[in-house]
């Protein structure tokens, strides 16, 4: 599992979380353009990405580049956003699970355990 995440401590929570659940995070990433970088060789089944990432490319993006290489990756999102256009845009990649934020551990505890188990696309 990969973490894209630009809120440092939300990040480190995240990948404590995900940690205590039996998952191996292999890289987190605060950033688009961080992902493309600290992600390049690896081979997730799955990214918890947050949707808004500052200025610059967002989540969507991150996800594009890593559904390109790794088609049948698992993707979760995390979001605050409300905007229309950016919720249109995360939809469009069609991703395994949305969650809001601020997360609850059951909550991505389910999230993570039910898109894991489902069957590849």
């Amino acid at each position: 599992m990969v973490i894209v995440e630009d809120n440092v401590l939300i990040a480190l929570d995240l990948a404590d979380h995900c940690e205590e659940l039996g998952l191996h995070v292999m890289a987190v990433a605060h950033s688009a353009a961080q992902a493309r970088e600290r992600f390049a060789g690896l081979r997730p089944d799955a990214v918890l990405s947050d949707l808004e990432l500052g200025a610059g490319p967002d989540g969507a993006d991150a996800v594009r580049e890593l559904r390109a290489e790794l088609p049948e990756i698992r993707v979760v999102f995390i979001t605050a956003a409300t905007r229309r256009a950016s919720l249109e845009r995360m939809m469009a990649l069609r991703p395994d699970a949305v969650l809001r934020k601020p997360v609850r551990r059951a909550e991505l505890a389910e999230a993570l355990g039910v898109t894991l188990l489902r069957p590849s696309r």
